[in-house]
């Protein structure tokens, strides 16, 4: 008899997903073993949620098969591909939407699909798109890119209408204005709301268009109480990653006008970015967008209450300014980082590397922490923080 995804996903309250078979996902509602902690029960204090091997992924289509049959797509159009695209046009209140295989494609293909003969773009100094794909902007499509000088991924508005109209000019050569948020290299940042709406303002006085890199949407979403129609109505264009915490084996999407994205869809296939068959994406990105909110604020919330209790031991959480799932963890002076992270490790609690400017890490808050009981959390923490010392 087949289960629905909800009384699924009930028999498995701590697993968010059903991101691997029910056995496995029952068993890591269990304590973890001291040692040899398989990966479907790790808590991973690094990252935007699980792990997912190869055996897991072929599980996890069989399950979603069962309960909601995967129907195939042609190069991208139709079946469940269609679904997905459907599904996150609406969520984030544009016409359409459109999948493709990476960001960096999303990214690109949505800024230089909205230039309109301007050959110079904006883009912040710690985005994805200035630090990683810049140079694509460049060799590829011959834009010229101006960057808006930052130390933790915040821009003025009017900094940037500074930037628009060059000397002696009398309009301004910039068709779009790219943003990342949040922003990752800011640790998660989320920007202010009435300063995107302010650029947003100022964008269509000088017919410039907007793009966000909105790749954890989600993520920023719970953290800070917004929704994902929210966050994007200052923009033409938004990009959603399918892998960072939805969990698919990778692919992304790109919302907005339904005229531009069905322009973009024949750009896609020019530049390459067209598969014969998008199912296995498109499946369980939808499969894993299914409560993930309700799941991430129970995390969210488990966390809380686990660091603090332990708050008066020494072990201090502080949130980034204007943050999302990105925290920073304060070990008391006396305990060893490296001993610290070992002994979480050996109970199969993953920590990042030791951060260099304060003693203690960086950890993310994903659904993982719902992996296992917040008092076995709790008591795995103390342990470790009482044996670094």
């Amino acid at each position: 008899m087949k289960t629905s995804r909800r009384e699924f996903l009930g028999t498995i309250a701590v697993t968010p997903l059903a991101l691997m078979s029910t056995t496995a996902c029952q068993a890591a509602s269990e304590p973890a073993q001291e040692t040899g902690v398989s990966n479907e029960k790790m808590v991973m204090l690094v990252g935007d949620g699980p792990r997912i091997t190869p055996a897991q992924y072929i599980d996890l289509f069989s399950h979603i098969h069962g309960e909601n049959e995967i129907r195939q797509d042609n190069y991208g159009r139709g079946g469940t591909v269609a679904e997905l695209e459907e599904t996150f046009a609406r969520r984030l209140g544009k016409e359409a939407a459109l999948f493709f295989p990476t960001g960096t494609l999303a990214n690109h293909m949505a800024i230089v699909g909205q230039t309109r003969g301007r050959p110079r773009v904006i883009l912040q100094e710690q985005s994805h798109v200035n630090c990683d794909a810049e140079k694509g902007l460049h060799e590829v499509s011959g834009l010229i890119t101006e960057i808006i000088p930052s130390q933790d991924g915040t821009f003025d508005p009017e900094v940037i209408e500074r930037l628009l109209i060059p000397k002696g000019a009398r309009k301004t050569d910039v068709g779009v204005i790219s943003v990342e948020n949040p922003v990752r290299r800011a640790h998660g940042r989320v920007l202010d709301q009435k300063a995107l709406l302010k650029l947003a303002n100022m964008a269509g006085k000088h017919g410039i268009r907007l793009h966000l890199d909105a790749a954890r949407m989600d993520l920023a979403c719970v953290f800070s109480g917004t929704t994902p129609a929210e966050i994007a109505a200052p923009f033409d264009t938004v990009y959603v990653s399918l892998y960072k915490y939805l969990h698919a084996p990778g692919g992304a999407i790109l919302a907005g006008p339904a005229k531009l994205l069905e322009q973009l869809r024949e750009k896609r296939h020019m530049n390459g970015g067209t598969l014969y068959q998008c199912w296995m994406f498109a499946a369980v990105a939808l499969h894993a967008l299914d409560g993930f909110s309700q799941r991430l604020t129970q995390a969210r919330d488990k966390s809380r209450i686990c660091f603090t209790e332990l708050a008066s031991e020494g072990l201090a959480l502080e949130p980034i300014p204007n943050g999302s799932n990105i925290f920073r963890l304060h070990l008391p002076k006396d305990s060893d980082p490296a001993r610290f992270s070992t002994l979480l490790q050996e109970k199969g609690i993953i920590l990042n590397r030791s951060s260099r400017s304060f003693h203690g890490f960086h950890i993310w808050i994903n659904e993982t922490f719902n992996f296992r009981p917040t008092d076995l959390l709790t008591a795995h923490l103390r342990d470790a923080l009482n044996g670094s010392k």
